[in-house]
């Protein structure tokens, strides 16, 4: 399983399933927590959900 959805995983063969994220969304919140951590805070656990595109590797063949 890919990571992030890029376009390469669509040229593979079996096309490689993926997982789609927001990237703005988790730049924003690394770099709010890189600050946090400099300041001497302590860090969060944060999840940031994703999307399953499910491509041929993962799907049941005919």
């Amino acid at each position: 399983m890919g990571c992030d959805d890029i376009e390469t995983t669509r040229l593979f063969s079996p096309t490689v399933t993926t997982i789609r994220t927001n990237f703005e969304k988790q730049g924003a919140i690394a770099v709010e927590q890189l600050i946090s951590l400099i300041k001497g805070e302590p860090g969060e656990h944060i999840t940031i959900n994703g999307r399953i595109i499910p491509r041929e590797s993962t799907r049941a063949r005919d």
